[in-house]
């Protein structure tokens, strides 16, 4: 199971100002790695959430492939791997 994670779904909530354009992260039940293509670099996550937990905190977009962590759960999922929060707006 994969879906938009981290700094890319906090990107498209308004919570990160900067739009990552040659990046997409991408939070998975399967192994993690950064592949680098053509289009740009794919970096997968790994999480220990289960698949109940992960639906529970998704949410699907009309015209979009792939489905996208809520605001919420993206942020605990940040601080939850210890990645990088400054450039997180805390004020919204």
């Amino acid at each position: 199971m994969t879906k938009y994670a981290y700094e890319s779904a906090l990107s498209q909530w308004g919570r990160i100002s900067q739009v990552p354009i040659d990046r997409l992260t991408l939070a998975t039940t399967g192994r993690k790695g950064v592949f680098r293509t053509r289009f740009g670099v794919i970096e997968f996550t790994h999480t220990e959430a289960g698949a109940a937990e992960i639906s529970a905190n998704t949410v699907e977009r009309p015209d979009h492939a792939i489905p996208i962590a809520t605001e919420s759960y993206a942020l605990s999922g940040l601080r939850r791997v210890h990645r990088n929060i400054d450039l997180v707006d805390q004020g919204v």
